[in-house]
Formats: C-alpha cells, sequence, structure tokens
C-alpha cells in the first residue's frame, strides 16, 4: 500500500496536480529570504550554501557571497571565519589579509574557536599583523580550550618546539592526545617524532606506535618515517624489506618523501629487486610534487646511465634546478662539472662559488673541494666569489 502512494503522488507531481520539489524548494528559499531580510543571520547563511550549491536555484557565486556577507554583518560567527577565509584565499575576491582579520576578529570576540584559531593562524603567520608567536600561541590555547582539535595539534606544537611558550614536552603530549581523541592525524604523527627526537628522552617503540597511529588516521607521511625506522633498525628489527615495504606504501599513497624513498630503493635494489625504470617514475612524481632530493637524484640517474642513456647535459640540468632550490648534494655536484668540463666549459669561479655554497650546509669533503680551487684563482676573484655566496638564497 505504501509503495502504491508514492507512486499515484510522483504520478500527481508529472501531471503538475501537486507542487513539485523545486517548487517546493523556492517556496523555502522564498522564507529564507524573507527571514533574512528580517534580521536572521541563519537564514541568509542558509542562502548563501544553496546559491553556492545549486539547491533550489540556479548556482550564482555572487548572491552566495552577498547573502554571506550579510550573514557576517548580522553577526553569526561562522559566517565570519567563512568571509575571513574568502579573503585570506582570495577565493570569490581580492586576495586581503586585513579583511580576513578583521572578519576572523569579529569571530573571535564572540568566543568562537574557528574564529580564534584564524586568528593565531594570522599571527602566525605574519598575515595583516605583524608576526607574533606569543600572541598567536596565546590564540591557539584559547580555540584550544573551547575544543577545536587543530588547535590542540597547534599547542602541542608550539609547546613541542618552544614557539611563543617555553618549550615543555609533558604538556605538548597533553594536548596532542587530546587532538588524537578527536583522530587529529597530525597530532599522532607529531607525538612520534616528539618521542623520536627525545623529548625529554629518545623512545623509540613509543615514535613507532605513534607513527602507526597516524597511519590509521590518514597521515600518509608517517609510513616514510615508519620505514626509515625499519631501514635503521630503530625500535625494530633492521629489515630493509620492511622499510621499502613502507616507503612504497606511502608512495603509492601520494606522500612526496617515501615517493623519494621508494625511488630510490628502487634504483639500488634495496629491499627490492632493483627496478631503474620504476625508479625514475617515482623519482619524478616526488619531483613534481617539490622534493628537491628527488630532482638531484634523477640528475644522478642520467650521470651514472642507470636506466637511462648516459648524458652529462641531462645530469647537469637537473643538477642546476636542485642546487638553485638549496640541494647541498646538487651544489657540489654542479662544482665538480665546473671543475671537469662535463656539458660546460671549465670554469674554475663557479666550480670555487659552487663548492663552497655546498660547504655552507656542511656537506662532507664540500669545503676541502672549495679550497683546491683557490689557487686558480686570484685574490678579486675569491673575494667576488666569497661575496655571492654569502648573499646566495635558495629560490623556493
Amino acid at each position: 500500500m505504501a509503495l502504491r502512494r508514492t507512486l499515484v503522488a510522483a504520478a500527481l507531481v508529472v501531471a503538475g496536480l501537486v507542487p513539485s520539489m523545486a517548487r517546493a524548494q523556492d517556496a523555502t528559499i522564498a522564507e529564507l529570504k524573507e527571514k533574512a531580510r528580517a534580521g536572521d543571520a541563519q537564514a541568509a547563511r542558509d542562502l548563501s550554501k544553496r546559491y553556492f550549491y545549486g539547491e533550489g536555484v540556479p548556482p550564482d557565486l555572487e548572491k552566495s557571497l552577498a547573502w554571506l556577507r550579510t550573514a557576517a554583518t548580522l553577526g553569526l560567527a561562522e559566517a565570519q571565519t567563512r568571509l575571513g577565509e574568502r579573503y585570506e584565499e582570495g577565493d570569490g575576491v581580492t586576495l586581503d589579509y586585513a579583511q580576513a582579520l578583521e572578519w576572523y576578529r569579529k569571530a573571535a570576540l564572540q568566543g568562537d574557536a574557528t574564529g580564534l584559531l584564524k586568528m593565531g593562524w594570522m599571527y602566525q603567520n605574519g598575515w595583516g599583523v605583524p608576526a607574533d608567536e606569543v600572541k598567536s600561541a596565546a590564540f591557539y590555547l584559547r580555540a584550544a580550550q573551547k575544543g577545536s582539535a587543530e588547535a590542540q595539534f597547534k599547542v602541542g606544537t608550539d609547546l613541542q618546539n618552544g614557539r611563543g611558550v617555553p618549550q615543555n614536552c609533558a604538556e605538548a603530549e597533553k594536548w596532542y592526545l587530546m587532538a588524537i581523541r578527536q583522530k587529529h592525524p597530525s597530532a599522532a604523527f607529531n607525538l612520534g617524532s616528539l618521542h623520536e627526537a627525545g623529548c625529554p628522552s629518545p623512545d623509540y617503540v613509543k615514535a613507532m606506535s605513534w607513527y602507526q597511529k597516524a597511519v590509521q588516521l590518514g597521515d600518509h607521511t608517517a609510513n616514510r618515517a615508519i620505514g626509515t625506522f625499519y631501514a635503521q633498525g630503530l625500535g625494530v628489527p633492521a629489515s630493509q624489506e620492511e622499510a621499502t615495504k613502507w616507503f612504497g606504501r606511502g608512495a603509492r599513497a601520494g606522500d612526496a618523501a617515501s615517493q623519494a624513498s621508494y625511488g630510490w630503493a628502487l634504483l639500488n635494489g634495496q629491499g627490492v629487486a632493483a627496478d631503474p625504470a620504476a625508479a625514475l617514475r617515482w623519482l619524478k612524481r616526488a619531483a613534481a610534487q617539490g622534493d628537491v632530493d628527488s630532482v638531484c637524484n634523477i640528475g644522478w640517474v642520467h650521470d651514472q646511465g642507470n636506466g637511462v642513456p648516459q648524458s652529462d647535459s641531462e645530469a647537469l640540468r637537473y643538477y642546476r634546478m636542485a642546487a638553485d632550490k638549496g640541494s647541498a648534494q646538487c651544489q657540489f655536484n654542479l662544482g665538480v662539472y665546473y671543475r671537469d668540463a662535463r656539458a660546460v666549459k671549465r670554469d674554475p669561479v663557479a666550480a670555487y662559488t659552487w663548492f663552497s655554497i655546498a660547504a655552507r650546509s656542511e656537506l662532507p669533503n664540500a669545503q676541502a673541494k672549495a679550497n683546491s680551487m683557490r689557487p686558480e684563482l686570484t685574490a678579486q676573484q675569491i673575494s667576488e666569489a666569497d661575496a655571492r655566496v654569502a648573499a646566495w638564497k635558495p629560490n623556493k
């Protein structure tokens, strides 16, 4: 009988004898507009969402923004933080940190946890205000006390690193645990890093357990940490095979650092059969996500002709990209190429410069190589090169 009534109702809708779903939604839109114009902030926010998602009305981002602004002006904290985010991200409006800060502040003054969290974020980054770690930490704490998992994570991070507050490992762990109870994956990862780093003393078994928890909660960066523990035998029996398995899991989940480690393992046959072609694919994936070491390693693949035709010019191209972004190893490799005239004209000054830049990162043997070039240079060339080294900054 219930099915029969449903079918009859559907037929009536098609025949136009009862209001359609669209008409019912139209009526709701009209009612929301009436309430919003009468000062109902939540109705204005609901209208903003309807226009954004096209629920009962054609999608209209301008109208969505207008109703969002109305809701924020009427004092709805959730709308104020969302409008602040639009200004912070330049989403549908001109990016404006001052406007973002103003709307976050209005929400924070109402005690809204997200507004307080966002105020901490703005002070941490110096967006719209001078950077201030103490004020940032204070806002994060207020948001954390109101139950924000992200703020609890931020408070733990501040306490672990002594950012804006005195370092306190025990308090950091307490706040991380609060966030973890709300299933915050990065809090589990950071708690693992806290125990790994030795705050107050290293406990690799605990670190491993929290990294595994992080993976369970969805933090794929923890795969590489677990793999590294197996590779180095930290808290677990050393096993390159297990290490590579974890690197592979992180790589397939999209973590760039895991892709870099998995590619290197495949390249060198560490815990898995060597597969240079697959290694290069994974290194390129990591490089595409900005992993500088992978860019350098791709250069090394071409340098050695491992799975690809040997090519000094291709190696040089990747070495230069990685060196410019701060890879000390590739800075060293560039020094070698300029010293030995590989794919470039021999240039002792350039060789000395790149060896010296690599030495700033305390790369073994880099300073010795730089010193070995000095007899070929004049005092003026050394002085000018040293000035360039002192002023050099990575191209991020």
